[in-house]
């Protein structure tokens, strides 16, 4: 009998370190700029020409 593989929805995978611990003040912080998810606040960001993901990583390697 073949398997399916599960998906994990974007909101809950490991988007960066400390995501599980930080999530919950991160929402807070979009909440009254109507910002429901990380992913849409990265969206957001991607299209106004910059991604907090590579700025974060490249800071945390310097």
């Amino acid at each position: 009998m073949a398997t399916k593989k599960t998906t994990k929805k974007a909101s809950s995978e490991k988007l960066f370190e400390g995501y599980e611990r930080r999530e919950a003040k991160i929402l807070a912080a979009l909440k009254p700029y109507g910002i429901k998810t990380i992913e849409e606040c990265r969206d957001i960001c991607l299209k106004a020409g910059f991604d907090p993901y590579k700025i974060g990583r490249s800071r945390k390697a310097a």
